[in-house]
């Protein structure tokens, strides 16, 4: 990522956004600034970052209360996606990052 609009995203136990945003300190709104680099003798270069806390472990509850039993079926789904059949899953286990920061949120189906 070295150019403003490039991004990497890592999973894990969460999932993490990382987006270079350019110079001069960007107006986030609830994503967090921080400064991505800065070489000898030029401006800083600033990135945003947002998160969710439960990715990858949300994917784990899901496979240990038996919603599926290998990753490998997780690879494709046949007919139309969860959100068009009005099906929403909120993996807040320890409350939801980005852009909302509450710690206390809970997971959901809707």
């Amino acid at each position: 990522c070295r150019t403003a609009g490039d991004c990497k995203i890592t999973f894990g136990t969460g999932a993490f956004l990382l987006s270079v945003a350019g110079n001069g300190r960007p107006s986030t709104g609830e994503l967090l600034p921080t400064i991505a680099w800065q070489m000898q003798g030029a401006p800083a270069v600033f990135a945003i970052e947002g998160g969710v806390y439960d990715a990858g472990a949300a994917v784990e509850w899901a496979r240990k209360i038996g919603l599926y039993a290998e990753n490998a079926e997780l690879d494709c789904f046949e007919g139309p996606s969860a959100i068009r059949r009005g099906l929403v899953f909120v993996p807040a286990f320890s409350g939801l990052a980005a852009p909302y920061w509450d710690r206390h949120a809970a997971p959901l189906f809707i």
